[in-house]
């Protein structure tokens, strides 16, 4: 097919490498900067193409897809025709998207697998069981074609996570959250589109709480059933329950729950799931000089999940005061972490003492109560030194917006 892709920006680029592999003739036009090694515009419109492979969240009254009757799709379904007839009938596909809780959740899924697989999540591409890092990529649909290419014969498992929608190849497709946003220039429900894209999978599963129907979906509410730090479930000839710390925690018990009702889809005992730990930089524990650290540092840290990292080191260390190391490091994410946010943070924890990272520290300074003892630092690399001189008998708590 002579097919035109779309945004070479956020995996086009990569995309259109693999439908050219695929044996298709390939043209591309960055939508957004316009840099070589893509066509003009003009020159594109100009052409006659079997298909248009276009991202989920370009403006559907973009120019170049409303210039003729060519069918459009996304660049989800372009990735499963560039993976057409070349994903093994012996490898199992899970594909994991939603607005929150695709990472923990993939890591929960990956807890339950046997043998030789690779997980893909936005924290690295992952080969078990040696859980050697292949790469890192980003979570575009246009990397997992990138990922099966690496997987070799002996992989008997992928579990992808993918952001906006699932490439549709999946045997299992899993949605963490019903939450919705606006895309597409505000004229797409990014919800929709998932939904729309999780069909297309031979089986769906649904994270506790989400109530959209979708036909022959699995709802894991039916399957798995949360109480304090108990999951119990029960799907066909699997019955059974396990106790883990984290099913407390917002966030890890939606996961795990999932985790669980996908274990039972798949015929896997989810009793394992009573040994998975928390992951780096979301609510896991350490120790420094003696000194427990629970690390919450991740690129989605905001008021609330600080407030969830307090809650949990509450429970773990009973009556020990804390020390809040918060602000923002990184400045290309998307959400950012407000100065008045971070102030209120704090304001809702009532550490004794917090270390602040941002641009105007003393903005922050002057929002918090008295009484809070307040330093600043540059990263969280320094704000953490200067937590651990607070003393051994303190435990800190790391709550800073950053890549990991």
């Amino acid at each position: 097919m002579k097919i035109l892709v779309l945004d070479t920006i956020h995996g086009g680029k990569t995309l259109a490498e693999f439908l050219k592999r695929s044996g298709h003739d390939v043209d591309s036009v960055d939508v957004y900067r316009g840099i070589e090694g893509s066509i003009s515009e003009d020159e594109a419109a100009g052409k006659i193409y079997d298909l248009i492979a276009a991202p989920v969240h370009l403006d559907p009254d973009y120019r170049l897809l409303n210039y003729s009757n060519t069918k459009v799709v996304s660049h989800h379904e372009a990735a499963a025709i560039a993976m057409a007839d070349s994903v093994p009938e012996n490898i199992l596909l899970i594909e994991i998207t939603g607005a929150r809780g695709k990472t923990t959740t993939a890591h929960a899924v990956s807890h339950l697998m046997d043998g030789c697989g690779i997980l893909h999540t936005s924290g690295g591409t992952v080969r078990f069981p040696e859980k050697s890092m292949i790469f890192k990529r980003s979570i575009t649909p246009a990397t997992l074609p990138e990922v099966l290419y690496v997987a070799g014969e002996d992989c008997r498992w992928i579990i992808a996570e993918e952001s906006i929608g699932v490439t549709g190849l999946g045997d299992l497709g899993i949605l963490t959250s019903g939450n919705d946003y606006p895309i597409a220039n505000g004229k797409k429900s990014a919800l929709d589109e998932k939904v729309r894209l999780l069909k297309r999978c031979k089986k769906v599963l649904l994270a506790p709480g989400i109530d959209i129907d979708i036909p022959g979906a699995f709802h894991s509410d039916n399957i798995v059933e949360v109480e304090d730090d108990i999951c119990k479930f029960h799907y066909g000839g699997l019955k059974g329950e396990f106790t883990n710390k984290l099913l407390t925690v917002d966030g890890y018990r939606e996961a795990l729950a999932t985790a669980a009702a996908a274990g039972c889809i798949l015929g896997k005992d989810p009793s394992c799931l009573g040994s998975f730990s928390a992951l780096e930089g979301r609510l896991s524990y350490s120790t420094r000089d003696g000194t427990g650290i629970i690390d919450n540092s991740n690129s989605g840290a905001n008021r609330k999940t600080a407030a969830t990292a307090s809650e949990y080191a509450r429970r773990i260390s009973p009556g020990q005061k804390q020390v809040l190391v918060i602000g923002v490091e990184a400045d290309n994410i998307c959400e950012g972490f407000p100065d008045d946010e971070i102030a209120g943070a704090i304001s809702d924890i009532m550490p004794e003492a917090a270390v602040v990272i941002s641009k105007n520290p003393e903005s922050v300074r002057k929002m918090i109560p008295a009484g809070i003892e307040f330093d600043a630092a540059s990263s969280l690399e320094e704000g953490a030194e200067k937590a651990l001189k607070y003393g051994k008998d303190r435990i800190i708590i790391l709550s800073v917006k950053t890549w990991r």
